[in-house]
């Protein structure tokens, strides 16, 4: 038996005063851009983005301005030295952070901040930016990348660059056998502290921007523009671009080898049993039944 049950509407409507104190508020952030904040240090502009990127210098200067402090939790933590835990060849990293932010930054006798704002923010080795590095080519002589190519084919280490002046012949394949290009970061070790700290700026970057009310002015930091990497994660995404899935896409690469796959045998079998063409196309559940597959496939062999 149904039951009709009357509720009340609710008018919602804003304080008295609150309009007044809005326009303060902004009109406050407005000023504080044009006379405090620097382009090229607190914010940067990038090609193709309509609005300045904030920068962690800015926005510690934004927390400052409205009497914030921040404080950091750590969410999730993978210190995978060897990447064996995940099926690879080369060590994980993974670090998500929560920002909170507590108001006032210092409070006085007998006063307790609270929370007022908050943020999450992630990084991982397996970012372009951290798992490649570019390799320029290496003299043999003196060690430094400083080789560069002549007119007619030849090589030569360029002194002005720091270089010996050595020269190369064109087939010379001490040079020309060289690895150059990106290539995977060996010293990935060394930037541990780097991937940790740099999630702890994109979570407090994530709370700044929502908490101030300074997304009209600014967008993510450049740099996490460039990677493509959205620290606003969306959890009901199915192709959510997490640390979890690269490591899935890259596994799925690692077994596919195993196997003594041609690049066609494993397109076909993608194909048959999801539909798709490539990982890039299949889902976080679809990549972790690939991986379940392959192997079965090569416990047989």
């Amino acid at each position: 038996m149904s039951e009709i049950i009357q509720v009340a509407s609710v008018e919602i409507v804003p304080q008295d005063g609150k309009i007044q104190q809005a326009k303060s508020h902004y009109q406050i952030i407005v000023d504080f851009i044009k006379s405090v904040m620097r382009e090229g240090v607190d914010y940067g502009t990038a090609p193709g983005v309509s609005k300045p990127s904030l920068l962690k210098p800015g926005a510690e200067k934004l927390a400052q301005l409205f009497n914030l402090r921040p404080e950091f939790q750590i969410l999730e933590s993978v210190s995978d030295w060897s990447g064996k835990e995940h099926g690879l060849e080369e060590p994980v990293f993974f670090y998500r952070y929560k920002c909170v932010l507590f108001y006032p930054r210092f409070p006085k006798d007998g006063e307790q901040s609270k929370p007022v704002g908050e943020g999450i923010g992630s990084c991982n080795s397996l970012e372009k930016k951290y798992r490649y590095r570019r390799q320029s080519r290496v003299c043999p002589k003196c060690g430094q990348e400083t080789i560069f190519t002549s007119n007619d084919g030849s090589f030569y280490c360029w002194a002005k660059k720091g270089g010996c002046n050595a020269k190369y012949a064109a087939n010379d394949e001490a040079i020309i056998d060289q690895p150059t290009g990106l290539i995977k970061n060996p010293d990935i070790y060394e930037q541990v502290n780097t991937i940790d700290k740099m999630s702890q700026k994109r979570a407090l970057i994530a709370a700044i921007l929502v908490t101030c009310g300074v997304s009209e002015f600014f967008s993510q930091d450049i740099e996490n523009i460039s990677s493509n990497n959205d620290d606003s994660t969306n959890t009901n995404t199915a192709k959510n671009s997490t640390a979890e899935r690269e490591i899935l896409r890259e596994k799925i690469g690692v077994l596919v080898g195993k196997l003594n796959w041609t690049v066609q045998q494993a397109k076909a079998f993608v194909k048959e049993n999801y539909g798709v063409w490539g990982r890039d196309e299949m889902s976080d559940s679809q990549l972790k039944d690939c991986v379940k597959k392959l192997e079965e496939r090569l416990r047989k062999m």
